[in-house]
């Protein structure tokens, strides 16, 4: 009850020109300058907001993995009300997103071409994933890893080319977006096998050879992700021990 209480006054005080000394940099000013903080005087913070975005900023760089941590941990209990959050800024700045997001791009294209295609692709297959109602169950870190592993060989034509990702049984089909139906695919390929279920292809192309190194390169994945989780198995097992 006293927390909605100061939260009223510290609501009328907002509205009135009244003063207050930061208690960082000495000088009186504004309540407007204080974010509000219903337990300190006035029901304002004691910092004024310039100096307490300098004290946020030495913390964090202090205390980094604390700081994630924290962040993570309050966005995985706090799902529904981060959506909400991140909507409503969304909604009052796309302007200044929309410019982020152009420089961001921008930036990683010029450092990081590789990157840059990768997150392209996923967010394109995102795309059609989406409006075709089909749950997304891969990240760029799967499509990463396809092209990894492919060392730029395709799979199909078994020629050594710049690699696309290619759904074997498409997504305009209901196919699923996960990496047990991703497979490394040359360009030539990719658009020759269209929105054909990616078996029924190969049996009319007679391409038997193709099959078999698509099985191979699924188990390829499977051995890969196995070792990578004993991996993080005997590090818990480490650390525990310790």
């Amino acid at each position: 009850m006293w927390y909605k209480c100061g939260i009223f006054v510290a609501n009328i005080i907002y509205m009135c020109e009244f003063f207050k000394v930061c208690s960082k940099c000495n000088i009186n000013k504004p309540i407007k300058d204080f974010y509000p903080l219903a337990h300190c005087k006035y029901g304002v913070s004691n910092y004024c907001i310039f100096c307490q975005k300098i004290i946020s900023k030495e913390y964090y760089l202090k205390n980094k993995e604390k700081a994630k941590k924290r962040a993570f941990d309050w966005t995985v209990q706090n799902k529904n009300k981060r959506k909400k959050i991140t909507l409503k800024y969304d909604l009052a700045n796309k302007d200044k997103k929309a410019i982020a997001n152009k420089k961001r791009i921008q930036k990683l294209k010029a450092e990081n071409i590789e990157k840059f295609r990768i997150i392209n692709k996923n967010s394109s297959h995102q795309r059609r994933a989406k409006m075709k109602n089909i749950k997304i169950e891969a990240s760029k870190e799967d499509i990463e890893l396809i092209i990894k592993l492919s060392e730029g060989v395709c799979v199909y034509c078994n020629k050594k080319r710049k690699i696309t990702i290619d759904h074997f049984a498409p997504i305009a089909k209901n196919g699923r977006h996960h990496i047990n139906n991703f497979l490394p695919s040359c360009k030539s390929c990719n658009s020759s096998k269209n929105d054909k279920n990616g078996y029924n292809w190969l049996l009319e192309n007679n391409n038997f050879e193709a099959l078999k190194r698509i099985e191979l390169f699924i188990k390829k994945i499977k051995t890969y992700r196995l070792k990578k989780k004993l991996m993080k198995a005997e590090l818990n097992i480490e650390i525990i021990e310790v």
